[in-house]
C-alpha cells in the first residue's frame, strides 16, 4: 500500500467536516490505528460510474480512463453511500482482532448514524478477504474482481474486493 494513499488524499478530494471523518486511535499522544470516511452522494447515477470517473482523475491524470471493467454489482449501488477509506493498525495491535473490529464497527456506527447512508463499501485485497478480514472489519458482502485494470496503478492490485454493508444489515 502506499504511505500516503491517493483514495484519502486532500490532493484529489474535497474533504469537508460535512462529507468526512477520521477516527483515530491514540495513547499517550501516540496514533495506534485509525480509518477514513467519505459520504458520496451518487444519486441515481451507479457507483461504476463514479469509480471510474474518480479513478480517471486520482491515477489517469484526468485524461486516461485506467478502469476497464467495474464489477456488476457497482450498477444497483447508488444514492448516499460512504466510502471507508485506509485502515492502519499499528503493527503492535495487528494480531488483535478485536482492535480493527471495533474501529470498523464505530465507523459502521457512525457512517449510518451521522449521515443516514444506505450502504458503506470499500476494497480489500484478495489475500485479506480469504484471512477474513472483511467479515472481521463488519463487511457482509464480499465482490471479487471488483475493478479490471487497462493498467494497475502504483498502490493497487488487480483481484482486489468491493466489501459491503448496508445500514438494514448493520441494524440487525
Amino acid at each position: 500500500k502506499l504511505k500516503n494513499h491517493p483514495m484519502a488524499s486532500a490532493s484529489f478530494h474535497d474533504f469537508t467536516e460535512g462529507n468526512s471523518f477520521a477516527l483515530a486511535l491514540r495513547r499517550d499522544g501516540k496514533t495506534l490505528g485509525g480509518v477514513t470516511a467519505q459520504l458520496i452522494d451518487l444519486g441515481n447515477d451507479p457507483l461504476s460510474q463514479h469509480v471510474k470517473q474518480s479513478y480517471k482523475r486520482i491515477y489517469g491524470g484526468n485524461s486516461v480512463d485506467v478502469v476497464a471493467a467495474a464489477h456488476p454489482a457497482m450498477e444497483a449501488i447508488s444514492g448516499r453511500i460512504v466510502y471507508q477509506g485506509e485502515l492502519f493498525i499499528h503493527e503492535s495491535l495487528r494480531g488483535l482482532g478485536s482492535v480493527s473490529a471495533l474501529t470498523m464497527y464505530l465507523h459502521h456506527s457512525w457512517s449510518f448514524q451521522r449521515w443516514r447512508a444506505k450502504r458503506v463499501y470499500g476494497f480489500i485485497r484478495e489475500a485479506d478477504v480469504l484471512r477474513g478480514k472483511a467479515a472481521q472489519y463488519g463487511f457482509l458482502n464480499a465482490y471479487p474482481g471488483a475493478i479490471k485494470w487497462r493498467s494497475i496503478p502504483q498502490g493497487r492490485v488487480e483481484g482486489e474486493y468491493m466489501v459491503t454493508i448496508t445500514e438494514k444489515e448493520f441494524l440487525q
